[in-house]
């Protein structure tokens, strides 16, 4: 009897463990891999004439591959280059999204001053631009 009690214990120790670690994987929450820090104010005007990329927001990049800006999540970060009409030289603009997006919705995003060429917050941030 003895024997069987033990056996007993032993499984309901190794199924209570089993749920713990269940929990702690589920429940884990993603935290911060890398931090992309905004560029001061003060330099972004002269990276700028250099031709250099300019971070107009601090974002996160996570541990589960996700991406994080103003307390909201994405699921990519794109960079995206091309020339916008009557531009004399090539733009990259990096956005994170929950959704893929064209060069072409990038500018229009920017300087596209119809509101069906925004995009919500939630669905696409710009966060550098070059």
């Amino acid at each position: 009897m003895q024997t069987r009690t033990r056996v007993c214990f032993v499984l309901m120790v190794i199924i209570g463990i089993s749920i713990i670690l269940a929990a702690a994987i589920i429940l884990k929450k993603p935290y911060i891999v890398e931090r992309y820090e905004k560029t001061p104010f003060e330099q972004s005007s002269e990276l700028i004439n250099k031709g250099e990329r300019v971070r107009n927001r601090t974002y996160y990049k996570l541990s589960d591959g996700t991406w994080e800006c103003g307390g909201y999540s994405y699921k990519f970060r794109q960079e995206l280059s091309g020339r916008m009409p009557a531009a004399i030289k090539d733009s990259t603009f990096v956005y994170l999204t929950n959704q893929e997006i064209t060069f072409e919705q990038a500018w229009k995003g920017i300087v596209g001053g119809a509101a069906e060429d925004m995009f919500a917050v939630e669905d696409a941030v710009l966060v550098e631009m070059q």
